[in-house]
């Protein structure tokens, strides 16, 4: 978590005005034909003053910890933060 006042800015006017909300997102993985998704749950901000919505570097952090979740996962045992809302399933 960034405690830097600039993490809190819109990223397109600056404004401080963020409202956040989790949102169910997915990651394809990996090449075709082994492509696999991984579902997360991340936060998106929204701008109050111009509306802009957008992914900061904390949605990113729980991007790159599901994927390292399911490396983890498929090569040694489940860590022990393996969530089951993190869903892995082929997309069709």
């Amino acid at each position: 978590m960034c405690h830097d006042p600039v993490c809190r800015l819109c990223a397109d006017c600056g404004s401080g005005s963020l409202e956040t909300e989790l949102v169910e997102d997915e990651i394809r993985y990996g090449s075709k034909p082994d492509t696999i998704l991984l579902e997360y749950t991340a936060p998106v901000r929204t701008c109050q003053a111009c509306g802009f919505r957008f992914m900061d570097h904390e949605a990113e952090k729980v991007r790159e910890d599901r994927v390292n979740a399911y490396l983890y996962a498929i090569g040694q045992g489940r860590p022990k933060e393996w969530s089951p809302k993190w869903k892995t399933q082929r997309p069709s």
